[in-house]
């Protein structure tokens, strides 16, 4: 129960949240840490002091500190629960650097369009009584309250003396690809009176569940027009099915290089939406169209 109310609680949390950048899991091995006034954070990730201190609040909890008992390199992440003036605070650690607004926990994750088949890393784990520790991951596509979850997995941590490796796997809801990963560490409920401790170190991703292209109904329900161009500017079109022609694209060369992207355009747009290729050479270029139910290829034609 305690593992279910967990996975619902953050299925909620992150699915509300916006996207912000990077390729990859930056500072995976939490090496390098900055300093912002009296808190030491580890680069490309939020702890609870940045979250608190983002909302105006000045608060230094220490609940997540630069650690030398690490698996591998020169440091860890240590993850404490601690009370202040005789309130709980849980210790969180989560992917991401900025946040979307000053007024909620808008916190983003980073861009990410691979699919990986599991979250690895390695942690050791001191429990209080009654107390948790645990990890959220999820792949998800889009933002805001519409945003789409691709996958995601959840664990509550066993209590470990020494450091191992957990791996956790990513189920996949759909066959897409996401645009962002998020990841989120947990140490304490909040509620309880002693102090729990988890160190994180070495976090990765592993394996690669391929992604399903876009069934034939929704493949045939696009239309582009002139191809080929002869000025460079393409129309697409998706009646039956307006989400589409209206799906965020990236436009790659022959040479495999990114030359154009858009974000989703509003679905009126489904009729006639444009695409400006003026001024490219001529040659065969690659439409990437990313609508809900999986992706699309076209050419596009210069002559």
């Amino acid at each position: 129960m305690k593992t279910l109310l967990f996975v619902t609680f953050w299925l909620s949390f992150f699915t509300s949240l916006q996207p912000v950048s990077a390729q990859s899991v930056p500072n995976g091995g939490l090496e390098n840490w900055t300093t912002q006034g009296a808190a030491e954070y580890p680069a490309s990730w939020l702890t609870t002091d940045a979250v608190y201190a983002g909302q105006g609040l000045p608060l230094t909890l220490g609940t997540v500190t630069k650690s030398t008992d690490r698996n591998s390199g020169s440091f860890a992440a240590k993850l404490e629960s601690k009370a202040v003036f005789g309130v709980q605070f849980p210790s969180f650690l989560i992917l991401g650097s900025r946040f979307v607004n000053s007024n909620t926990f808008g916190i983003g994750g980073i861009p990410f369009t691979s699919r990986p088949a599991s979250l690895q890393f390695w942690y050791k784990l001191t429990l209080a009584s009654n107390d948790s520790a645990g990890v959220y991951v999820a792949l998800t596509r889009g933002g805001g309250p519409t945003a789409q979850l691709v996958g995601a997995g959840a664990a509550i941590l066993p209590a470990r003396a020494g450091y191992g490796q957990f791996s956790l796997p990513i189920t996949y809801a759909v066959g897409v690809a996401p645009d962002s990963l998020r990841l989120f560490f947990l140490c304490g409920t909040g509620g309880v009176a002693a102090s729990s401790s988890l160190w994180i170190d070495d976090i990765g991703l592993a394996g690669a569940v391929a992604a399903t292209s876009a069934p034939a109904a929704t493949q045939a329900a696009l239309s582009i027009y002139p191809n080929p161009s002869v000025s460079g500017e393409f129309v697409l079109a998706s009646l039956p099915q307006p989400a589409v022609a209206t799906a965020a694209y990236q436009i790659f060369n022959a040479q495999g290089q990114l030359v154009r992207q858009q974000p989703a355009a509003p679905l009126n747009e489904a009729s006639g939406r444009r695409v400006d290729l003026r001024g490219m050479p001529a040659g065969v270029y690659l439409l990437h169209l990313s609508p809900p139910d999986g992706p699309l290829l076209r050419k596009l034609l210069i002559p």
